[in-house]
């Protein structure tokens, strides 16, 4: 039981370093699948750097997108911000964040931090098209 939750526990920080609200440096000296992941990107991109400018390279958060735990983790969370809802009820996310912002800072984002939202929304929902078309066509890179 205590192992699940560390592992639920890791995972977590995880997700927060991929949204940008941890540093690797915050849990790389205590978070063992991290580690595990790093040591995983390492063997498979041996001159590839986890880092480029202080930000996850594209393809370490690739590795850890594919990961199952860190998947179904995304997953879910995207679920609970009704990040999957379709048509008319995207707007609903732009108007749950500004709610959201303004109880925990005081004040409405700025166009530059909604913005960000929106990137941040885009890109994932890229990068799961992107997967998918890997699945399907293994070669579509090379054609």
């Amino acid at each position: 039981m205590h192992q699940e939750l560390q592992n639920t526990l890791e995972n977590e920080q995880i997700l927060a370093v991929l949204k940008g609200n941890l540093r690797v440096k915050e849990i790389i000296g205590t978070n063992t699948n991290f580690k595990n992941y790093v040591n995983k990107f390492k063997k498979k991109h041996p001159n590839s750097q986890i880092e480029y400018q202080g930000f996850l390279s594209l393809n370490f958060k690739d590795l850890l997108i594919e990961q199952h735990e860190i998947k179904s983790l995304i997953s879910n969370n995207m679920k609970e911000k009704d990040l999957y809802a379709e048509g008319e009820g995207r707007h609903q996310i732009v108007y749950d964040f500004i709610d959201n912002f303004y109880t925990q800072y005081g004040r409405g984002p700025n166009i530059l931090e909604l913005y960000h939202q929106f990137l941040n929304f885009k890109a994932h929902e890229l990068r799961g098209k992107m997967t998918i078309v890997r699945r399907k066509h293994p070669n579509y890179y090379f054609i």
